[in-house]
């Protein structure tokens, strides 16, 4: 548990907000848990959600809304494609898949284009 592991580091966290607005330390502490874990499973947003006492649905929402929180583990590296370099790739008659493999890196499914 992030409580048990990290006491110094969430009470520097919490520290850094009031303590009736304690609820804006859910980006930190999210990202104290994806650190730890590897991502941020259902578990750690109810750890988190219980640091905060606020709902775990308040806090999970912010998994879904930010794309640096990932719910999944994935692989030890991530790579975004942005639109910019989509069309810098189709200038190239390049495509992610062919930058993933020229990097030597396995092409997944679950790699998202955004």
């Amino acid at each position: 548990m992030l409580v048990n592991k990290y006491p110094k580091e969430i009470d520097r966290i919490l520290n850094k907000f009031p303590p009736e607005r304690k609820r804006a330390a859910a980006l930190p502490l999210l990202y104290l848990a994806q650190r730890e874990y590897g991502h941020v499973s259902k578990e750690a947003i109810r750890e988190v959600a219980g640091i905060l006492d606020v709902d775990p649905t308040q806090v999970g929402g912010l998994v879904g809304f930010y794309t640096l929180l990932h719910a999944k583990p994935g692989g030890k590296y991530r790579i975004k494609f942005v639109p910019i370099c989509l069309v810098h790739y189709a200038a190239r008659k390049n495509s992610p898949r062919s930058y993933a493999k020229t990097c030597g890196l396995k092409w997944a499914k679950r790699l998202m284009m955004v």
